[in-house]
Formats: structure tokens, sequence, C-alpha cells
């Protein structure tokens, strides 16, 4: 009631006293890259993580080293292998894996929670992997 009468948005707020950790933006980020065809792969989607850094979207500690064909992210790798052995993703290639039925239904649940846990960054974070990709520049 108190936010209201000073007109501060809740949703705004939340957003300060919960920010998203490593893990939660990674879970965005799987969530995002397997959205469309139900693959992520780690070149890519370290290329993707690389751009919103750029772009000021993804402020965390995420490591990511600098490779001949681009980015690469081994805390994403470990992220995945994670995934991996919980039976969300399965690894079909050495950099690609593939979403499972449990991994579609149990990551949509997850990304859900972090949309109520931090509404705002969330929404930022999926708008801008949804957008085709830019240059690396």
């Amino acid at each position: 009631m108190l936010m209201k009468l000073l007109g501060l948005d809740m949703s705004a707020l939340r957003g300060i006293l919960f920010p998203l950790t490593s893990d939660d933006m990674m879970l965005i980020i799987v969530y995002a890259a397997i959205a469309k065809n139900g693959k992520m792969n780690i070149m890519e989607t370290s290329n993707r993580i690389v751009q919103m850094r750029k772009n000021k979207l993804f402020l965390t500690q995420i490591a990511i080293r600098s490779t001949p064909h681009g980015y690469y992210s081994q805390d994403l790798a470990d992220f995945a292998h994670l995934l991996t052995l919980a039976g969300l993703l399965k690894k079909v290639k050495p950099f690609t894996y593939e979403v499972t039925k449990k991994g579609r239904d149990n990551l949509r649940q997850d990304v859900d929670v972090m949309a109520e846990k931090n509404p705002l960054r969330t929404a930022q974070i999926l708008n801008f992997l949804e957008t085709p990709e830019r240059g690396m520049n």
C-alpha cells in the first residue's frame, strides 16, 4: 500500500531486492536457446552471452574465453552437463544439447519462477535473446 501511495512499481523493487544469480541467468539463457528449435549450442550461446555483456544486460560472473571461432563458456558447459545429468538435456554433439520432454516442462516452470522473482530482468534477458543475433563488433 505504501509503495502504491509513493508511486513505486513493485516489480522494479522486487528486481532490486531479489537479483538473479548466475545460475538463474544461465537457466534463462538455456531456456531461451532451446525455445526455438529444442537445441542449444555452447559456442553460439556463449557468443550471445558476450553480446548481452556488451549491451549491459549480463552482469553476473560467468567465465567466457575467446576461441578462434568465437567464444566458449566452461561455466555454461558445466551447467548444461548438470542439466543433462538431471535428464533435462541430452548431449547430441560435442557442443550441442537437445532438450528432453521433461526438460521442456521443467525449464519453463523454472523460468516462470525467475519471472516472479525478478520480472523486469527476466523479461529483458528473454527479449534480447529472442531477437536475431546482432553483429559481434
